[in-house]
């Protein structure tokens, strides 16, 4: 019998743990998703500043350094450059410059609601 109820109590234990951090996964993968909402939505915003033609020509001229001068350089669709080439393609697009950075601190950022 005692090593019935043991048994029995290590698998609650082992079942209580596992839905504890499953909680905990959720919760973290929940407020990463809100992070990256917000930053991209922030970094989106930019192309109503006053000062976006400027940021918009800095990216222009990024991308035609990186490609050469022939790139074809376009808008992208929510602000920001894209440039290709026959055979290359940058994404100077908010929205990637904005995801990019966000996986460049990956697990850092969990530092901000970390216990």
């Amino acid at each position: 019998g005692e090593a019935d109820a043991a048994a029995a109590r290590d698998a609650t234990r082992a079942r209580s743990r596992r839905t504890a951090r499953a909680r905990e996964l959720a919760a973290r993968l929940e407020c990463w998703e809100e992070l990256r909402r917000q930053v991209v939505a922030g970094v989106e915003d930019l192309r109503h500043a006053d000062s976006y033609p400027a940021l918009r020509a800095r990216l222009t001229a990024h991308v035609r350094a990186a490609l050469g001068p022939d790139a074809e350089v376009v808008e992208a669709p929510h602000g920001g450059v894209i440039a290709r080439t026959a055979h290359r393609r940058l994404d100077c697009g908010l929205t990637a410059l904005a995801l990019r950075a966000l996986e460049r601190i990956g697990g850092e950022a969990e530092e901000l609601w970390a216990p």
